[in-house]
């Protein structure tokens, strides 16, 4: 396997970690892809008018063919499920400031199931089954603990954070009432 060092970080690493150019002797840009990465998001970072130029630009080319786009946007998803799924599970998880050390931590705390029913989630999505939901207080965005979707939709379905508990209670006592109501 041929190698480059990186002039940047002074790493040797295989040619499969620089980008292909062209232009120059080796076929190969000169520093490696992670070290082009971090030197043009801190471009970007310090310039916020290229940055916005940018932005503009790509906008402009969405705008002339969404389609375009849409369907590149949703063939990449389908090529790389598991990364996609991933990443929108970790996305989802900052919302409630936690990590996927303390998902685990709490997975691990409720023995792998539902906090409210007990039982191990069972809903697919398109390929796999769910990871157990993050239950917060969408008052105060605190996080709860791990619940499975049904329970977690019936939560949210109930507002019990706006309406506070008295809503599930009554809820609980309707069922018991009418389920009395029909065995007679």
């Amino acid at each position: 396997m041929k190698t480059k060092t990186c002039p940047k970080c002074k790493e040797k690493k295989p040619l499969s970690g620089f980008c292909k150019d062209k232009s120059t002797k080796s076929g190969y840009q000169c520093w490696c892809k992670k070290c082009n990465y971090q030197s043009a998001k801190n471009h970007l970072k310090n310039n916020p008018e290229v940055r916005e130029r940018r932005n503009e630009q790509a906008r402009g080319r969405y705008k002339k063919s969404p389609n375009k786009y849409i369907n590149k946007t949703l063939g990449w998803r389908a090529k790389n499920r598991q990364r996609y799924d991933d990443y929108m599970w970790s996305y989802s998880l900052k919302k409630f400031n936690l990590t996927t050390d303390k998902y685990d931590a709490e997975l691990e705390k409720q023995k792998g199931v539902c906090a409210i029913c007990g039982k191990k989630e069972t809903i697919k999505n398109q390929w796999k089954v769910k990871r157990l939901a993050s239950d917060h207080n969408h008052c105060t965005n605190k996080f709860r603990g791990l619940l499975c979707q049904r329970c977690n939709t019936g939560i949210g379905s109930l507002r019990v954070d706006e309406q506070g508990i008295e809503l599930l209670l009554k809820a609980i006592e309707y069922i018991r009432r009418t389920d009395m109501e029909n065995k007679s």
